[in-house]
């Protein structure tokens, strides 16, 4: 599963762990794990290791979760997907939704939150 483009095409930096530089953003980007080192993808997946060696896992755990893989970037949903497992709509509506009231974590895109380059960090960032 390919993670979806993100920020505008162009001369786009990376930092040390792969992840995209836009001077727009204060944080990183993460659209595509193959893009990231493999050190810094195999972390994550350590993260995400709970529901990817499970079917299910509680609520709580997995939004655990998920502030952790987005912790300190942004990461658009179909990385997020492919690291925990889920599909992407059951990710959005049973998680995603729920966590941004809850202000536990944000969007990158606030004013078009469907835009298809939407990605996710943790509501401190």
């Amino acid at each position: 599963m390919d993670c979806e483009s993100g920020t505008d095409a162009g001369h786009r930096e990376k930092d040390p762990e792969g992840r995209l530089l836009d001077s727009r953003y204060e944080l990183p980007f993460i659209e595509d794990l193959d893009q990231v080192t493999q050190t810094f993808k195999e972390t994550l997946t350590k993260i995400a290791q709970a529901p990817q060696d499970k079917k299910r896992v509680s609520s709580d755990q997995m939004q655990e979760i998920i502030e952790k893989l987005v912790d300190g970037h942004y990461m658009t949903l179909s990385c997020l997907s492919q690291l925990v497992c889920r599909t992407p709509s059951a990710l959005r509506t049973q998680y995603l939704k729920p966590m941004i009231q809850n202000h536990q974590i944000k969007i990158a895109f606030p004013k078009t939150p469907n835009d298809p380059r939407q990605a996710y960090t943790r509501g401190n960032a």
